[in-house]
């Protein structure tokens, strides 16, 4: 004779989006378990909480993301399924996302940061998406980090102000319980003071630091447990009084029929593309160059173009000498999997050619086609404002 039949029902499902890829979601594969860029971990807390509630946590590689899944048992008055294990409105699943892939660093646009000292927030408290496609971000346009990368803490958390203090005039509040902690200690020196607190008396989340009673700054704490490296948190609260449109649970315990799918849209980077071509002496262009009067040879060397069949690009070049040129995007482009020209609707492959007696930049006769594009791997972010791709061309 067979045992009790439980029931489970989908609580919710979370997934990361990349618009690099061309799917994106993942690297282009034939293979039905695709290599995804991020790992989604629970934490400690969340791990208890899913025993106590008897939630299950399903991993959804073809989506980048998870699923969650509660046992059932009877029905609403309409019919719909009451969870079995009633959640408090306080009760929240946090999970720590880790990058299974380096170059995302380099390929989204996301800080370098995060990977050192900083972490992204993503909450289910929002409100302004549709429930099929629920913003986890602060903007629904996707993920930034001017509005969701916040600075991480570990249990021992550090702060100097420039003046004199005492362990009365600080205090370390946690922003979801209120749950508050005084220094452990407070070094006094010439050039301020060193306030130090131990957290590990405090859950996992966001706190506020309050210096003579101001807010200072806030900070996410990850716990003692949490993984070395950690690109981002998800946190999915159970509250039934969140927005409806992302609501787990409802106030009677009961899921509705269409679940909340949360979405985490991860922009590519654009960067300012640089070919840097370099003529050899035995290059069939350098020898035309070399053969030419001197006259005639700054008009045609000023002819050498970088020609595109995207109208939206063009190039400038830079000549030092006549052997070495840079040519640089009037506008970035944003990195890809696979490229394509933006306008037109053509889905043609975007193709930049080197030509000779080029006429205001396009047309002429070309030298060599089908230039290679940027490396993901290689993306110089020395300059604040503007990111470079630079590919190295040698004729």
């Amino acid at each position: 004779m067979g045992g009790p039949t439980l029931s489970y029902r989908q609580l919710a499902a979370v997934s990361v989006r990349q618009a690099f890829y061309m799917n994106g979601l993942f690297a282009a594969t034939t293979s039905a378990d695709p290599a995804i860029d991020f790992q989604f971990i629970p934490s400690d807390d969340s791990l208890a909480l899913m025993n106590r509630l008897n939630l299950l946590l399903r991993p959804d590689d073809r989506n980048c993301g998870f699923e969650v899944y509660a046992e059932v048992m009877g029905t609403t008055m309409g019919g719909l399924p009451l969870v079995r294990f009633y959640p408090k409105d306080t009760d929240r699943l946090t999970f720590w996302i880790t990058a299974q892939n380096s170059w995302i660093v380099n390929f989204d646009n996301v800080s370098g940061s995060v990977i050192r000292s900083g972490i992204y927030y993503l909450s289910n408290q929002r409100s302004g998406s549709p429930r099929t496609n629920a913003a986890l971000t602060a903007s629904p346009t996707g993920l930034s980090p001017t509005t969701d990368l916040m600075t991480l803490t570990r249990a021992e958390y550090r702060y100097h102000h420039p003046g004199s203090l005492t362990s009365a005039d600080a205090v370390v509040t946690h922003l979801d319980t209120g749950m508050t902690v005084a220094p452990d200690s407070v070094v006094v020196s010439a050039s301020g003071s060193d306030v130090i607190f131990d957290l590990s008396s405090m859950p996992i989340g966001r706190i506020r630091l309050d210096i003579l009673t101001v807010p200072t700054e806030t900070r996410y704490y990850v716990g003692t447990n949490a993984p070395v490296a950690i690109f981002g948190v998800v946190e999915l609260s159970l509250s039934s009084a969140l927005d409806a449109n992302y609501r787990i649970i409802e106030s009677d315990y009961s899921l509705t029929p269409v679940r909340p799918t949360y979405s985490v849209t991860i922009p590519n980077r654009p960067t300012r593309w640089r070919y840097h071509v370099s003529l050899t002496s035995t290059s069939a262009l350098a020898r035309e160059i070399a053969a030419l009067a001197p006259a005639a040879r700054s008009a045609f060397i000023a002819a050498i173009g970088l020609v595109s069949n995207d109208p939206t690009i063009s190039f400038t070049a830079t000549w030092d000498g006549e052997s070495h040129a840079v040519f640089e995007a009037n506008r970035d482009i944003g990195l890809q999997e696979r490229y394509l020209v933006s306008t037109g609707g053509s889905g043609s492959r975007l193709n930049f050619s080197l030509n000779k007696n080029t006429v205001m930049g396009s047309g002429g006769t070309v030298v060599f086609d089908a230039l290679p594009y940027p490396s993901p791997a290689l993306v110089d972010t020395r300059t604040p404002s503007t990111s470079y791709s630079d590919i190295v061309v040698t004729l």
